[in-house]
């Protein structure tokens, strides 16, 4: 499936405007962070089914007439520093990995879904945000998609790997 990474006005305004569709986007997306997982490292955890549902209730806003929000069908991922509901926010530690999963999305999480962007996943990140590097003794190291030997940067080296990788 071919996606040509854009901006998120470009990819709302094409979805509400009917010419791609939430669920094709998230599709070629979710399709190119697994061909980059291995060398990358940018996510710690990929919600697909969450992202194919909200992708899909975009869809069926549009189809319908309703209008899906500014940010419709744009994907995001957020540093697993912040709650997604009904994921165990890890922060990059091994000792909250037995934590219950939350219950609600972060707030910020919250207003992106409203606005119609879809959730694609958590990203890596130094542990407790505490890390030059991203180089995390638990999930791995994140590298820079421009430059496999090179380090993303820290601690939200998953972010920086996941927007110059195309995969947000």
């Amino acid at each position: 499936m071919n996606f040509d990474p854009a901006t998120a006005t470009e990819i709302s305004a094409a979805v509400r405007a009917g010419k791609v569709s939430a669920r094709h986007v998230t599709e070629a997306l979710l399709i190119r962070i697994e061909a980059t997982h291995q060398d990358l490292n940018a996510f710690t955890l990929v919600t697909a089914a969450r992202a194919r549902a909200e992708a899909d209730a975009v869809d069926a806003q549009v189809a319908t007439g309703q209008d899906p929000g500014p940010l419709a069908g744009a994907p995001y991922a957020v540093k697993n520093l912040f709650d997604l509901a009904g994921e165990i926010t890890v922060a990059g530690s091994k000792i909250n990995r037995d934590d219950s999963p939350t219950s609600s999305d972060a707030t910020a999480v919250a207003r992106l879904r409203q606005a119609g962007a879809i959730c694609l996943g958590a990203l890596n990140m130094g542990e407790y945000a505490y890390d030059f590097v991203t180089e995390n003794a638990h999930d791995g190291a994140t590298h820079n998609p421009h430059d496999l030997r090179h380090s993303a940067g820290g601690s939200s080296g998953g972010s920086g790997a996941a927007v110059a990788g195309g995969l947000t």
